[in-house]
């Protein structure tokens, strides 16, 4: 039966408020109608709510209805005939009747039976219906704000009883109370819970933080001096294992920070930045970073930007070469032949913004339907073979998404299984304002009959167009036969080819012996050669002339680099670069070199190995450098000497970074200089340790481990600040946007973290580890290292029990971190280990735990020594 059925009314009568709501009456403790009334039980049955059960026959006269509803006290009552109801009496509604015309309405109506008198509007409902259908009735009736009770009769008509419609309105608030107070726990849950998440992300941020500090800081070391020692003399075999350190050192920063990348993006901390630049740089600098590695697998790299496409735009390169070379990346790791083909299109543009599609196609082992699905999830790859296989962290494509996403772009992929894979995505960038760009001499070429001998049929049709879109004529042909068959057809009908573009690596016939060929040909002598070669493949000059070469370029093919590399093999000089605003002052030379910009140079680290590797650098730049421990001796060297650049550590004893900083900076103060360019130098690379450098008051930050080339970049960056102050007279040091790069090949999808997840349970809540000496590797360390290792050592051992005596926490955290850091570079796993725990408890205020662990690391530290001297020490 439905509602419609079960609730029946018998005219119009009640409603609602001005406002469209229901009021319950003010209900006193001792009502029926409170809410005691309705909280146990089953608020679904009607029966439950009935008030009265009185009723009258439907016969009795309207004089005695009144008296009996007087003497009663009831309002209302039910008229029934032959068991059935029919309808509602109201003793207000009767009396009115029986007293209308001064009393006649007694005289005339008094006999009447009742049934003649019944009200209107009264709410009938059948036992069974739903209660919330009943209040909505109720509630939503329009009409007069009087309601008359409600009927309930069962499903033939019977009457069962009265329900007072105020019982109603009681039941609907206390519904609505219940209700609320659900919702009121539903959401104290849902705060808690919500705090438990963000205390969890909290403590996530946190310890990646500390990972990514303990990690990099022997990184420092040893990315530090294995660059260094590559630059020694040794032979094959050493050569070979300095690479493996640097690559597996390498391999390593690249996965640390794309966990920090993912982490970023996951707390929103990530920001994009808005900077001019040069699309056309931006490939070729991608395709400089991936040239060996492709070419190392025998791997064709094509690049491909179009005609119409608007290359000076505005938005985060770093992010849109992170992206690319993601996604390249991949493609180089999942191809083992073939090609693969970065393709930029402009599918809309108006005079503010230009819309690209970036495709990056390969030809390598493909993806299923349902391998696609997965894809762009942290931490999955296509299946577990390739995680096995080629290694990763899972979180390339994830991050390549969010990447896309927070530029307010799209990404997908499309692919089938052995067919190789397109990933793809479109971004919207605005165009530069005023675009400096170099125009390119298009009559320069103008008319040029052009000749591609490649058989690789894409880099053939890249090649045209970007001939043409010199306005030259291109056509292409796949091997040097089928070349000299053209080349003699054009000759003998009077309109020659003027250029030949040959690539080296053909079957059949390579480009050398079709170059001599065509250079050879009295009838081809006007006709010149350029010849493309892959980045692995060397020729000779003297083979290049003896051919008649004009000019060699390396693939991948850089558009800007081909047409320099086209205007010398004619003889032309390349369009000049857009002049700069004339100025009487000469130029700056901002050149990293001690004898053009000399440089005083201090470096505080309270480890003497860092500050090794960073004297060692410094060198290579030509520059010497001063050295303190600490911030205060920081600060006492430059009362005493005027310094031009400071690599500060950020975490020190005494006065650590941000402490030193603010009391160089302090006008009032003793130091000689207080706007010294401060670069700080910190294992932190999480969202924000940048900023909070900068707000310290450094003027540029470097992460560690510090490599040569962000060394020197940070110099080139200190000796243009340095020259613009002198020259300007800048009266405060002026803090640099410098973003610091991505690494140059971001990690792209594969494995797993089991591997690491293990290494974050142990120094989370590991077991004490056990003595371990295994330092046989230090055979390899000059005596003067190992001495300064086992000398500070020492005095750092002396300092931690000093400290321990005190129960200084912090001073034993410090040192302590110290000595882990130092011993991890030699090696010495089980001091590190004791040392890492001391710092752990002491961070946790459980110095009480950290103090007996102070004699066993001066236990372990002894036999580490004696083992040092026995086996390394007595050797040299």
């Amino acid at each position: 039966m439905s509602t419609s059925q079960l609730i029946s009314e018998t005219g119009r009568v009640g409603g609602t408020s001005a406002t469209g709501l229901l009021h319950p009456p003010a209900l006193d403790q001792t009502s029926s109608l409170s809410f005691e009334r309705f909280a146990e039980g089953d608020q679904t049955d009607l029966m439950r709510m009935i008030d009265s059960v009185e009723s009258v026959d439907a016969s009795k006269p309207m004089a005695e209805m009144s008296e009996h509803l007087r003497k009663n006290h009831l309002d209302y009552v039910a008229v029934i005939e032959q068991e059935k109801l029919l309808g509602m009496a109201s003793y207000r509604h009767i009396s009115a009747v029986l007293s209308q015309s001064n009393g006649m309405g007694f005289a005339l109506y008094g006999k009447k039976p009742v049934r003649e008198f019944l009200l209107n509007g009264s709410l009938i409902v059948v036992h069974g219906s739903p209660v919330q259908d009943v209040l909505n009735s109720v509630m939503g009736r329009r009409g007069s704000s009087f309601f008359h009770d409600v009927v309930l009769v069962d499903k033939n008509q019977s009457f069962l009883g009265l329900i007072h419609v105020h019982t109603l309105i009681v039941l609907q608030h206390y519904i609505q109370v219940s209700q609320f107070q659900q919702l009121q726990g539903m959401s104290q849950e849902l705060e808690a819970a919500r705090s438990k998440a963000e205390d969890g992300a909290r403590m996530k941020s946190e310890f990646l933080a500390n990972m990514s500090h303990e990690i990099r800081t022997p990184m420092n070391a040893i990315i530090g001096m294995s660059t260094i020692l590559a630059d020694t003399e040794m032979n094959t075999e050493q050569g070979r294992y300095v690479r493996i350190i640097r690559n597996s050192a390498t391999a390593l920063l690249t996965i640390i920070n794309d966990i920090l990348d993912f982490s970023k993006i996951e707390a929103g901390k990530l920001t994009i930045e808005s900077v001019d630049f040069n699309l056309d740089d931006m490939v070729d600098e991608v395709l400089e970073m991936l040239s060996e590695n492709a070419s190392n697998k025998g791997l064709e790299l094509i690049a491909c930007v179009g005609r119409d496409v608007f290359t000076m735009l505005r938005g985060d390169p770093t992010r849109l070469r992170q992206i690319v070379l993601n996604l390249m990346s991949n493609a180089i790791k999942f191809t083992s032949k073939g090609h693969i083909v970065l393709k930029i299109e402009s599918i809309a543009q108006d005079p503010e913004n230009a819309t690209l599609r970036f495709g990056v196609s390969d030809t390598g082992i493909g993806l299923s339907d349902e391998a696609m699905a997965k894809l762009f999830q942290a931490f999955v790859q296509a299946d577990g073979s390739t995680t096995r296989k080629f290694g990763g962290t899972g979180l390339g494509l994830s991050i390549c998404k969010r990447l896309v996403e927070t530029m307010g772009g799209q990404i997908g992929v499309e692919s089938q299984v052995g067919q190789g894979s397109t990933f793809w995505f479109t971004i919207t960038l605005p165009k530069q304002k005023v675009a400096k760009r170099v125009q390119k001499n298009q009559d320069a070429f103008w008319g040029l009959r052009t000749l591609v001998v490649d058989d690789n049929e894409i880099s053939q049709g890249v090649l045209c167009e970007i001939l043409s879109g010199w306005q030259m004529l291109p056509r292409a042909c796949p091997s040097g036969e089928v070349a000299l068959s053209i080349l003699g057809e054009q000759a003998e009908m009077g309109v020659p080819i003027d250029l030949v573009i040959v690539d080296y690596q053909m079957p059949d016939m390579d480009g050398l012996e079709l170059a001599s060929r065509i250079t050879s040909n009295p009838a081809l002598a006007k006709t010149r050669v350029v010849m493309l070669t892959a980045h692995s493949q060397q020729i000779s000059q003297e083979a290049l002339v003896k051919a008649g070469i004009r000019g060699l370029l390396k693939k991948p093919v850089k558009p800007s680099l081909f047409y320099e590399g086209l205007m010398r093999a004619f003889g032309k000089k390349a369009a000049p670069q857009p002049a700069a605003e004339k100025s009487d002052k000469p130029a700056a030379d901002h050149t990293v070199a001690a004898d053009k910009n000399p440089l005083r140079i201090l470096v505080v680290d309270d480890s003497e190995t860092n500050r090794m590797v960073a004297q060692l650098h410094l060198r290579k730049f030509g520059y010497d450098c001063s050295m303190a421990a600490d911030g205060q001796q920081a600060v006492d060297s430059l009362n005493k000497e005027p310094f031009d650049v400071v690599f500060m550590d950020c975490h020190m004893p005494v006065l650590d970074g941000y402490q030193s900083t603010a009391v160089i900076r302090k006008q009032a103060g003793s130091v000689l200089d207080p706007h010294v360019h401060i670069i700080a130098m910190t294992a932190n690379a999480m969202a924000g340790d940048r900023e909070k450098c900068l707000e310290a008051g450094m003027s540029d930050y470097v992460g560690k481990p510090v490599m040569p080339e962000d060394l020197k970049n940070a110099l080139s960056r200190a000796i243009k600040r340095i020259h613009e102050r002198r020259t300007q007279a800048v009266p405060e040091p002026v803090v640099e946007t410098w973003t610091q790069p991505a690494p140059a090949i971001p990690v792209v999808d594969t494995s797993s973290r089991d591997a690491e997840a293990a290494a974050a349970a142990v120094i989370l809540s590991g077991p004490e580890p056990e003595a371990d000496t295994e330092i046989d590797m230090l055979a390899d360390f000059s005596p003067k290292l190992i001495e300064l290792f086992l000398n500070e050592t020492t005095q750092r051992i002396k300092e931690l029990h000093m400290a321990a005596g005190r129960s200084d926490e912090k001073q034993m955290m410090v040192i302590a971190h110290t000595i882990k850091g130092t011993a991890a570079n030699f090696a010495a796993r089980g001091m590190e280990g004791i040392a890492s725990l001391i710092e752990q408890h002491c961070r946790e205020g459980q110095v009480n735990d950290a103090v007996p662990l102070c004699e066993k690391l001066s236990a372990e530290f002894d036999k580490t020594r004696t083992k040092i001297e026995q086996t390394v020490l007595c050797k040299n």
